[in-house]
């Protein structure tokens, strides 16, 4: 498939969109080998050797060419066609990747550094702080990074899991509507859209610790805890879970539990860059539990009529959507 490749590296570097997801779930499908091919490269992939301490774009490159080196068999048969595709196209997007960085870190703290990343509607993306902390970023979602000789400041719209390096010195803090999460070096996820009216903070490993309004004390969150502000009544529930089934995402895995229909569509439209219309007032109270793993639209509605009886029609990037009342009263009455 021309231009495959493209596809490829975008959804290893977390920017796929769904058009992206759509086109390598078809290759798969095409053949049993092209599965297992696209497994052993995200694993290679996901595996990287240790960053360097002050990555320049030439360093970027040549540990791209090591890794490619790395997969080479022994016999040195010729390198799968796609294989050069996706390591040239790689070897571009590492390169503008590391361009958005500082130079040098030295003397980084001198002076206050400004940054700022957005995602749109059905994208997805991944960067590197000055500071060397990672941040993922959802669709429709935007950090600012700026640093001072006391500390390390971002604020958030949206969702972003954060990967951030540890600097004692430096106090990393994170701003998400009324919310602030201070860190010195962990890896937790936020979630601040606003039509949600809450900030969810799910703490994967080290220790963060958060402020909210109202509230004289701060809250302390150890790994696996997940504490969810709601704006609305100013209140919180601070809880234990299994806090990896939020950073899915990543993965183009949307996870949902009771989720009111509304706050569905929303996301749909978010991750698959559409728009819905249906009538509110037939979803009323309707709500949607289940997982939806890089499906394409079309599946996602399909999977949806499951629990929820639903018509729609589709035109480019609009959908209309209503409930089939009918079908739905036989299922309320099961």
């Amino acid at each position: 498939m021309k231009g495959l490749h493209h596809n490829i590296v975008r959804w290893l570097t977390f920017s796929a969109t769904s058009r992206d997801r759509k086109r390598i779930h078809d290759w798969k499908d095409r053949q049993s080998t092209n599965a297992a091919w696209l497994e052993a490269l995200g694993s290679w992939w996901n595996n990287p050797a240790p960053r360097p301490e002050n990555p320049r774009r030439e360093i970027l490159r040549n540990r791209l060419i090591e890794r490619i080196d790395e997969r080479s068999l022994p016999e040195r048969r010729k390198i799968h066609p796609l294989l050069r595709g996706i390591a040239a196209a790689a070897i571009l997007i590492l390169v503008s990747w590391a361009s958005i960085r500082v130079a040098d870190l030295a003397g980084y703290f001198d002076s206050e550094k400004q940054l700022a990343v957005s995602t749109r509607a059905g994208q997805q993306s991944c960067v590197e702080l000055p500071d060397g902390s990672l941040v993922w970023l959802n669709s429709e979602s935007r950090v600012e990074f700026h640093a001072d000789k006391q500390a390390r400041y971002v604020s958030l719209v949206g969702e972003a899991c954060f990967d951030v390096a540890h600097d004692t010195r430096h106090p990393f803090f994170v701003e998400a509507g009324d919310a602030r999460i201070r860190v010195l070096g962990t890896k937790f996820n936020v979630r601040h859209y606003a039509e949600t009216r809450r900030i969810a903070t799910s703490l994967l490993s080290g220790h963060i610790v958060m402020r909210i309004p109202g509230f004289d004390d701060e809250i302390d969150l150890m790994p696996g805890e997940k504490v969810v502000y709601n704006e609305l009544d100013g209140t919180f529930t601070k809880s234990h879970l299994n806090t990896n089934n939020d950073i899915l995402w990543q993965n183009g895995i949307l996870i949902f539990e009771n989720e009111p229909f509304d706050l569905l569509v929303k996301t749909l439209e978010r991750c698959y860059d559409v728009e819905l219309f249906y009538d509110e007032s037939d979803f009323e109270n309707i709500h949607f539990t289940g997982s939806i793993n890089n499906l394409s639209i079309y599946k996602v509605l399909e999977f949806i009529d499951l629990t929820i009886p639903i018509r729609y029609s589709i035109e480019n990037k609009t959908i209309h959507l209503r409930l089939d009342k009918t079908q739905f009263r036989k299922k309320s009455l099961r």
